[in-house]
């Protein structure tokens, strides 16, 4: 496996909103109508969708088995508009009012890929700690750390690296699946072995940063270790900052698959 450098590590926990990023200028989601809705009743087998300010995770259920899709949404009157990812298939909703706001997914989606839904409840924090218009490069530099970093104890276990790397593992294997079977939607099944996979490369992705960077030996990896003998001129911030704004999402993508090689293994 290759070895894993620090912008890169970093750039998985603060730029994963980038994936996400509305290619146009789309209207973004009031706080009325983000959370999870269902078509039905909920913990049912009618679709339901998890959305953010302008992403959605949906999940759609045939004779009893699951599949998944994720793009972007947007808000046009009253209703959620999605573009999945795959064969870019627009899915129209029905207005709010007609739609249940339920408190978890439905089925086995939110115990397989309870990390991934996590973090996709942060994007929105992290897109306005990290964007151009309306963060600072200090507020990313924290959130993207604490996005990791959930025992808030300022270093990176084992646990911690592994959970950031399933999360990334949900999102862009969905992508590459949807990309390959020319469908907005992949089977759950399918996600499921994503899952397992990167319950197994997580560990072994962690192993590897803390080998190369745990320069006191305490078996956790600090920023500060992170970032020894690379701070440039202007600064950790400055760095991370571009490391993250600065990359397009395909760009991002192909960037943690080669950098990690994590994704190699799922293809």
């Amino acid at each position: 496996m290759a070895e894993m450098g620090p912008a890169t590590f970093l750039a998985i926990g603060a730029a994963l909103f980038a994936l996400f990023a509305p290619a146009s200028q789309a209207s973004p989601l009031p706080n009325h109508a983000i959370g999870i809705w269902s078509l039905g009743a909920c913990g049912e087998d009618a679709p339901a969708v998890l959305v953010n300010s302008h992403a959605a995770i949906m999940i759609e259920n045939h004779g009893g088995k699951s599949a998944v899709a994720v793009g972007e949404a947007e808000f046009v009157g009253d209703s959620i508009v999605l573009t999945l990812n795959g064969e870019k298939e627009e899915v129209i909703l029905p207005p709010l009012e007609a739609l249940r706001s339920c408190r978890d997914m439905p089925g086995e989606f939110p115990l397989l890929f309870a990390e991934a839904v996590s973090v996709f409840g942060r994007l929105d924090e992290l897109e306005a700690a990290c964007s151009r218009e309306r963060g600072s490069t200090a507020r990313c530099v924290a959130m993207a750390f604490d996005t990791v970093d959930i025992t808030g104890d300022g270093k990176f276990s084992r646990a911690e690296i592994s959970r950031v790397v399933r999360a990334a593992g949900f999102f862009i294997g969905q992508s590459m699946v949807a990309d390959g079977r020319q469908s907005a939607f992949v089977p759950l099944e399918e996600l499921v072995l994503v899952h397992v996979a990167a319950l197994a490369i997580g560990p072994l992705v962690a192993a590897n940063l803390i080998n190369s960077f745990d320069f006191d030996g305490d078996g956790f990896v600090s920023l500060a270790e992170l970032m020894q003998d690379r701070v440039p001129e202007e600064g950790l911030e400055g760095m991370i900052a571009s490391a993250v704004s600065g990359m397009p999402p395909e760009v991002l993508s192909k960037f943690l698959k080669s950098a990690t090689g994590i994704f190699d293994e799922l293809r």
